[in-house]
């Protein structure tokens, strides 16, 4: 289900949500009882995942006046691992013929 431009992945969720908002709700408040029971939201144009609490400012115990600024997330660092040691060529002993 997509609202405002958000993607509401969970379909169970998402009909409860609407179910609780109440016939002719708001999407915002659609959007914040869908984030309230923990569904998962991502933004519709670039699947960037909306952190849970956007909407529903769980301290309060009500929908957020303006939600929280979605930020795609930081990529992942990569620890470079050092390269092996290349094993060491067994030198060959010169030895003086006689």
């Amino acid at each position: 289900m997509q609202i405002k431009g958000y993607t509401l992945v969970d379909k169970q969720k998402a009909e409860k949500a609407v179910l609780d908002a109440g016939e002719g709700a708001s999407p915002e408040l659609v959007l914040a009882l869908y984030d309230k029971n923990a569904g998962y939201i991502k933004v519709s144009k670039d699947h960037t995942p909306v952190k849970t609490g956007t909407f529903w400012d769980f301290d309060e115990g009500k929908p957020r006046p303006k939600p929280l600024k979605v930020s795609k997330p930081k990529p992942k660092k990569v620890a470079k691992s050092k390269p092996k040691a290349k094993p060491k060529k067994k030198r060959k002993s010169k030895k003086s013929k006689k």
